[in-house]
């Protein structure tokens, strides 16, 4: 989007709202937020085996320059299609993700949590990694 604003008016009494949008965005800016396991991620109470690299779900926090915030939020609400359009479900607009800074956590329990400081950049794949370890809280 171009960043200007846009006022649309609809008149809900006659008609359903009908909205044709274009977007001006080039894929190489949108990216993909991930949090998995680390080494020392815990999940007390948890059974089963620990697998390194596996997705969980998780919390992040992510910014820009002069802490300018860009999203904070639950990972889950980025597919969301009450606020993001259809195609970029689960996915986020970032110019050079790169100038970002973040951090993300998924609290296990009172004493400790997982989380993790800042991202790895999969730039193959325009992805975001946050690596959760276990941390006191």
């Amino acid at each position: 989007m171009s960043g200007e604003p846009t006022k649309l008016y609809l008149d809900l009494t006659t008609e359903a709202p009908v909205a044709n949008v274009a977007y001006d965005i080039q894929s190489e800016n949108i990216y993909s937020v991930k949090c998995i396991k680390g080494e020392d991620y815990s999940a007390p109470g948890a059974t089963g085996t620990h697998v390194v690299g596996e997705s969980v779900n998780c919390d992040i926090f992510l910014y820009y320059s002069l802490e300018s915030v860009t999203f904070d939020g639950n990972i889950n609400e980025l597919t969301s299609p009450d606020i993001l359009p259809t195609w970029m479900s689960g996915k986020l607009y970032l110019k050079d993700a790169a100038d970002y800074f973040g951090y993300a956590w998924d609290r296990t329990s009172h004493a400790s949590g997982n989380r993790a400081e800042g991202f790895e950049i999969d730039e193959v794949n325009n992805v975001i990694i946050f690596t959760l370890n276990e941390e006191e809280m």
